[in-house]
């Protein structure tokens, strides 16, 4: 079975928004997948991708005796801002 590249990309679009709803705890239905909600969340799409490839954050390096304590959670905190967990939430936010 051969599939268009424009298909596929509507598929992938609306596996990601049922997911996404999945996620968020809400009911769906297949007329709900308008045009406009396909642009909506490949848009979504784009963005976290876009997100992901900007945050270039390094670890910071482990914590030791003598090492400053200020700047050492400073670093930490940042990586975490950079990292998503579920639900692209950063880490930051969970970890408190």
């Amino acid at each position: 079975m051969l599939v268009s590249y424009l298909a596929q990309k509507r598929l992938v679009v609306l596996t990601f928004w049922v997911n996404w709803r999945q996620r968020l705890g809400e009911s769906f239905t297949a007329p709900e997948f308008t045009v406009p909600v396909a642009e909506a969340t490949g848009r979504l799409m784009a963005f976290e991708d876009q997100d992901d490839e900007t945050t270039a954050v390094k670890v910071p390096s482990e914590f030791t005796t003598g090492t400053k304590w200020k700047a050492f959670m400073e670093g930490t905190i940042a990586f975490f801002n950079s990292q998503k967990g579920r639900g692209q939430i950063p880490l930051a936010y969970v970890i408190r």
